[in-house]
């Protein structure tokens, strides 16, 4: 070929059409191994991997530790040791000495509180009675007494309590609002809530037990099991039984089809209509607040004779005596 410019020959090579060669890699067969074997390996590599974080977390833990250590150490000077020994030193003798104040405090308090409830016993004065229990309870509980002395105190107390908050209504009255014969209020539950809900009722009757009530059967609580009166009271026409939870005489009574002479109390409940023509009504009390009376002295505020000629050996005195003596022997 001639140059054009020079005007001499050169020897052109032509250009390639073909391209240029790919590169093939070579095809690895697959190597196969058993599933067991694939699994344990994967386990152990990925125990492999828990192991260093679980390690690195250690040694970082352990670095903080020791630099915290460090620091506690460099900031625990001798002095500052002898001020926080004195601080606690301080601390514990002033909550021993709260403590013993606390203690002095209620057992002065417990002994003018009880002298002065027996005196308004005496007196017959059964608000300051009350009040005077109340205070005597308060300082029983702070020094921690379960003794027969406390138990008394207690005694006295639920018993005063249950006589500054009887029910102002009459049996009477309450069947008479309830059946509608005698109604001053246009809502009958809004009375019953309001007047007789949760007011204290006290008996001196004889208790049989009576028939546990089946519940619904989509309903969880087991059967109550209950003491009734013998004989249900006649009001206003109408029968009326007074129904007590069976825990109340799990130690009084003597075989379980006998009827027991109890003087005791609780806190209304409910009160139920008869469910046919002839029944009776229910008044039913509060399980947790029944308990037998056991304080000969709180008795004149009820209007019970202790003693009754007509009934010497069963007199409300024996009663009493026989209740609290069941008290003592259910108390460890």
């Amino acid at each position: 070929m001639i140059c054009e410019h020079c005007e001499r020959e050169h020897f052109v090579l032509p250009i390639s059409s073909y391209p240029d060669p790919k590169f093939r890699r070579k095809k690895r067969k697959k190597r196969t191994e058993p599933v067991s074997v694939t699994v344990r390996r994967q386990l152990v590599s990925g125990g492999r991997v828990a192991g260093g974080l679980l390690t690195q977390l250690f040694l970082l833990l352990r670095t903080q530790l020791v630099r915290c250590g460090l620091a506690i150490k460099s900031w625990l000077t001798p002095l500052r040791i002898a001020v926080i020994a004195l601080s606690c030193t301080l601390l514990g003798a002033g909550a021993f000495g709260l403590h013993q104040h606390r203690q002095q405090s209620a057992l002065s308090t417990l002994r003018r509180a009880v002298s002065e409830g027996e005196a308004a016993l005496k007196e017959e004065d059964w608000i300051v009675a009350n009040l005077a229990y109340a205070e005597a309870v308060d300082a029983v509980n702070v020094l921690n007494r379960h003794d027969e002395f406390a138990r008394d105190i207690r005694q006295k107390h639920r018993e005063l309590l249950a006589i500054s908050e009887l029910c102002t209504l009459s049996l009477e009255d309450i069947i008479s609002e309830a059946s509608g014969k005698r109604r001053v209020s246009s809502n009958w539950q809004t009375t019953f809530d309001s007047v007789v809900k949760g007011k204290w009722v006290v008996l001196e009757c004889w208790l049989v037990p009576r028939s546990a009530e089946t519940p619904p059967e989509d309903s969880e609580e087991p059967p109550r099991e209950e003491w009734g009166l013998a004989h249900p009271l006649p009001v206003e026409g109408e029968l009326v039984d007074i129904r007590w939870p069976a825990q109340l005489l799990t130690s009084t009574a003597a075989n379980a089809g006998d009827a027991v002479h109890v003087l005791c109390a609780g806190q209304i409940e409910s009160l139920e209509q008869p469910t046919t023509h002839a029944g009776a009504w229910v008044l039913r009390l509060q399980p947790d607040s029944a308990f037998l009376w056991q304080s000969p002295e709180t008795c004149p505020a009820l209007g019970f004779e202790l003693d009754s000629p007509w009934m010497p050996q069963d007199s409300l005195r024996n009663v009493l005596q026989r209740q609290q003596t069941s008290a003592q022997e259910q108390t460890p």
